[in-house]
């Protein structure tokens, strides 16, 4: 039972850090669709560890728009692995981790 408290300790955890290296990643790109190239190549890099992370998904938005003082705005999500736990009949569960990054002021982007 404390392998499982600890695998989804370590979930929420490696969920929060991705999604904030993706939202400062993405909001250093001149497009949204740069930017979530590059969120997706960083969250990639980050969530390698299936026990943690099985099935991640990464959603990237940006609010108001992409835009020079806008908000990028990064959502995480995994699922915890529960494998080599079935004998006390473990069920694992999903973390998921919103960030935020501003672009910044004098970033030009792409129109």
């Amino acid at each position: 039972m404390i392998l499982l408290v600890s695998r989804g300790v370590d979930s929420r955890a490696t969920t929060q850090n991705a999604a904030e290296a993706v939202a400062q990643a993405a909001a250093r790109e001149r497009s949204l669709v740069a930017a979530r190239a590059a969120g997706q190549e960083v969250a990639a890099s980050m969530l390698t560890d299936p026990t943690t992370c099985a099935s991640p998904r990464v959603s990237i938005s940006a609010q108001p728009a992409f835009e020079p003082g806008g908000t990028v705005i990064a959502v995480v999500s995994c699922e915890t692995s529960t494998a080599g736990l079935e004998l006390i009949g473990a069920e694992g569960g999903t973390s998921t981790s919103t960030a935020f990054a501003v672009i910044d002021l004098f970033r030009g982007v792409e129109r």
